[in-house]
C-alpha cells in the first residue's frame, strides 16, 4: 500500500515476465511483494528482516534457478527518519527463492561487512547518507553472480569501488579492486549477451570533479578493462569543465545491455547549488 515512508522500489522480473519482485521499507521494515501472474495480483508483502536497520534497496537481478537478489544498504538512523544517518553502513545482499505462497522464500541476508560513516555532503539541503556506501547485483545466462559495491574503512573517507564474485550466491571471491581514485559513489553493473560479460559505471571526484565511468569484464568479473570516462564532455552546462561535473545527482543513474551487446548508460549531473536544483540528465551508448 501507499506509503510516504517508503523509498526507491526496485524492480526484477523474470524473463517470462510471469514473476514480478519488488523490494521497499517501511520505516526499519525491510520488504519484499512478488506477482506470479504478470503483475495482475501480488502476494501479500513480507517482512524479511528482524533488525533495526533502515533497509535501501538499489537494484536487483533474477537467476536462472528463480532466485532473486536484491542489493541493500542498511543504514543506523537516530532520528527515526530516512537519510539521518550518521553511523557505518552494512553493505549486503539478499535473496529469495522461489515460492507460490510466499513474496520471498528462505530469505538468507549475505553481509559484505559495515561501511564506514560516509563522508560528508557540502551540497545545501543534502542529507547525512547522499555518499553512503552502496551496491548493485548482476547475473548472466550461466547463473554466475557479480556483486559491486563501495566501502570505506576510515570515517568520512573516500569509498573504494570492488567487485565479487559467485556461483551458487553462497561463496564469494575474495574482493577485486575496480577503483581506488576519489570517492566511489552508486556503482551500477549489468550482464550481457555473453556468459562472463559483465558491464560496471559507478561515479567518482578523483579528478577534482566528479565524473561518471565504465569498465567492462569478459571473465565473469575477476579482471576489469581500462576505464572509460564517459562524462568526458567539457562543456555544454554551465556545471561542466575539463575535470568533469561540480556534483552528482547519483539517484539517476542506470547501466542496460542490449541483446547486440551494447551498453546504454544515463546519468545525473547538477551545479551543486542546492540538492534539488539544477542540473540535466546525460546518456551515452557504447560497448
Amino acid at each position: 500500500s501507499p506509503s510516504s515512508w517508503c523509498s526507491s522500489l526496485p524492480t526484477v522480473i523474470s524473463p517470462s515476465g510471469r514473476d514480478v519482485y519488488v523490494a521497499f521499507n517501511h520505516k526499519f521494515d525491510n520488504m519484499v511483494v512478488a506477482s506470479h501472474d504478470f503483475g495482475r495480483s501480488f502476494l501479500p508483502p513480507q517482512k524479511v528482516n528482524e533488525d533495526h536497520l533502515w533497509w535501501y534497496a538499489n537494484g536487483g537481478a533474477y537467476a536462472p534457478n528463480g532466485d532473486v537478489y536484491f542489493a541493500l544498504d542498511g543504514e543506523s538512523s537516530l532520528s527515526g527518519h530516512g537519510h539521518d544517518l550518521d553511523g557505518p553502513v552494512q553493505v549486503a545482499l539478499l535473496r529469495c527463492t522461489p515460492s507460490t505462497t510466499l513474496s520471498c522464500a528462505n530469505p538468507t541476508l549475505t553481509s559484505f561487512g559495515d561501511a564506514a560513516q560516509p563522508p560528508p555532503c557540502p551540497v545545501p539541503g543534502c542529507y547525512p547518507d547522499y555518499f553512503a556506501a552502496t551496491g548493485s547485483i548482476a547475473i548472466d545466462a550461466s547463473g554466475h553472480l557479480v556483486f559491486a559495491y563501495t566501502f570505506a574503512g576510515k570515517e568520512n573517507g573516500p569509498k573504494s569501488l570492488y567487485v565479487r564474485t559467485s556461483d551458487d550466491g553462497v561463496d564469494w571471491t575474495a574482493n577485486v579492486v575496480v577503483n581506488a581514485s576519489g570517492d566511489s559513489n552508486v556503482p551500477q553493473i549489468d550482464s550481457g549477451p555473453s556468459p562472463g560479460d559483465f558491464r560496471l559505471a559507478w561515479q567518482d571526484d578523483g579528478t577534482g570533479a566528479f565524473n561518471t565511468w565504465y569498465a567492462r569484464s569478459t571473465d565473469g568479473g575477476s579482471t576489469w578493462g581500462s576505464e572509460v570516462r564517459l562524462s568526458n564532455l567539457g562543456s555544454g552546462a554551465p556545471y561542466k569543465s575539463p575535470d568533469g561535473y561540480t556534483f552528482t545527482n547519483g539517484d539517476y543513474f542506470g547501466i542496460a545491455i542490449g541483446s547486440t551487446g551494447i551498453a546504454h548508460v544515463i546519468w545525473g549531473e547538477a551545479d551543486g547549488s542546492s540538492l534539488y536544483c539544477c542540473g540535466d540528465v546525460w546518456y551515452t551508448k557504447g560497448s
